[in-house]
C-alpha cells in the first residue's frame, strides 16, 4: 500500500531529478579536489631559513615570516659543530 501523497515515479523511480546527478558530482569533484590541495599543503605558509656562521658553529633557524594570533607553530633550530673550541 502506498500512501497517496507519494508518486512512485518521482520518489522511487527519481524521474525529473536526472540534470540534479551532474551538479552534485560537479560540487563533489570539487570539494574532494579542494580536500587534496589541503593535503598537499598547497595553502600552506612556507617557513624562513636563516643561517648564521662563525668559526666554530652554523647555527640554522627555520620559522613561520608571519603568524595569525590562536595559531601553535613550529620552529627549527639546528647547531653544528665546524671544529672543536680551543680551551683556553
Amino acid at each position: 500500500m502506498v500512501p497517496e501523497h507519494i508518486e512512485l515515479d518521482v520518489h522511487r523511480d527519481l524521474r525529473g531529478r536526472r540534470h540534479n546527478v551532474y551538479g552534485r558530482r560537479t560540487v563533489l569533484v570539487v570539494l574532494t579536489a579542494f580536500l587534496v590541495l589541503g593535503l598537499l599543503n598547497v595553502f600552506g605558509r612556507q617557513p624562513r631559513t636563516d643561517i648564521a656562521h662563525t668559526d666554530v658553529a652554523t647555527l640554522t633557524v627555520s620559522a613561520p615570516t608571519t603568524l595569525r594570533s590562536g595559531l601553535f607553530y613550529e620552529g627549527l633550530s639546528e647547531t653544528t659543530r665546524t671544529r672543536t673550541p680551543k680551551k683556553t
